[in-house]
């Protein structure tokens, strides 16, 4: 499961305790706790485990039964720790509901895998890794080792259980960062990485200036950069507007630049791994997306006839990637400066990937 680029987390100072971040952990141990304890579990005892774990990083938990082992591995900041394990973020405090959200999915999800590692009559160790916070597009990763007939270590996923997760956000990836490399990222996820390099290259001593000026007045250097993006965004928004016109005369061009999006979609939500799950938590509950569904929204891209459109607004202006047969939004995108004068582009989901993911 993957949310947020930690690079621009490490880069940001002095931050709050973070819900997604927090979510990951929370997660991981309401899994673990479920394969462990082999029924449904409640909120208190989750809860009182996560209190309980050691303020260290990474964490390690191995716990045994009479035939299997069950390991834990946290790979989590000190400061994400700091908040799982403070018992005041929970019950009316900052993390009041993602516990009861990761019992749900918890209880509701891995039935299926809870019967088969207790009654399978064989030794299983059963890992749990948090490997998200570490900038994979995988949140949680499951595995399962055993020895077959023959004596040989086999080291399986566990079915379903390599997770990645987002929470009370739109977001599906992000470039961060003010500069040739960060531009070059978010482009090339929407498959303009070449085409975006001349609009660049005119602004080389642009990003010079703003992070020289950055060091010594942030305010000056967001005000510096903010135009900036808008010239390069509206310059991308008609070269992909035309491109995404030019290729309904071009089969071939078609093919390529809807396949190119398509890809890039799916990468942004699971890396290269085709058996990633991608889970959505939000004030309403959660919702799973299966590897199979992405490839059914990919496929859904695909088929779609594209439009591009450049929105400016007073602060930070955006691009909508729409369908134009249901005139619903795909997918926005956005930035924005934090006070630090680190810029962040987001690419937020739209009615068109909402519509779709509903049907699952």
């Amino acid at each position: 499961m993957r949310y947020t680029d930690i690079r621009a987390r490490i880069n940001e100072q002095n931050r709050a305790c973070n819900r997604g971040d927090a979510q990951e952990v929370v997660l991981a141990c309401a899994v673990y706790f479920r394969l462990l304890q082999n029924k449904p579990i409640t909120e208190k005892q989750l809860v009182s485990f996560l209190t309980k774990l050691p303020n260290t990083t990474p964490i390690q938990r191995q716990q045994k039964t009479k035939q299997d082992v069950f390991n834990l591995m946290v790979e989590a900041k000190q400061d994400v720790i700091d908040c799982v394990i403070d018992g005041s973020n929970y019950k009316g405090g900052l993390f009041t509901g993602i516990t009861q959200q990761a019992i749900n999915y918890a209880n509701s999800q891995i039935d299926e895998q809870v019967k088969f590692i207790h009654s399978n009559k064989r030794k299983d160790t059963v890992a749990i890794d948090v490997v998200g916070t570490q900038g994979a597009k995988i949140d949680l990763s499951a595995k399962v080792t055993y020895k077959d007939t023959q004596g040989n270590e086999i080291t399986e996923p566990l079915s379903k259980l390599n997770l990645s997760l987002k929470v009370a956000s739109k977001k599906f990836g992000q470039a961060s960062g003010f500069g040739v490399q960060p531009f070059t990222k978010l482009f090339g996820i929407m498959g303009f990485e070449q085409e975006v390099q001349p609009i660049l290259n005119k602004n080389k001593n642009k990003f010079t200036e703003f992070e020289q000026v950055r060091k010594t007045d942030k305010a000056k250097a967001i005000e510096l950069g903010k135009p900036v993006v808008a010239s390069i965004y509206s310059s991308m928004t008609r070269i992909m507007k035309k491109a995404f016109a030019d290729e309904r005369t071009d089969e071939k061009k078609e093919y390529k630049l809807l396949g190119n999006l398509a890809n890039a979609i799916q990468r942004e939500f699971v890396g290269d791994d085709d058996f990633v799950d991608v889970v959505e938590f939000d004030d309403k509950g959660y919702t799973v997306l299966s590897a199979q569904a992405i490839n059914q929204l990919k496929d859904a891209i695909k088929s779609s006839e594209i439009d591009v459109r450049y929105i400016e607004k007073a602060v930070n202006p955006s691009i909508q990637v729409f369908d134009r047969v249901s005139k619903k939004l795909i997918f926005e995108v956005r930035s924005t400066f934090n006070k630090y004068g680190y810029l962040r582009n987001f690419l937020d989901q739209g009615p068109f990937m909402s519509d779709f993911k509903a049907r699952f």
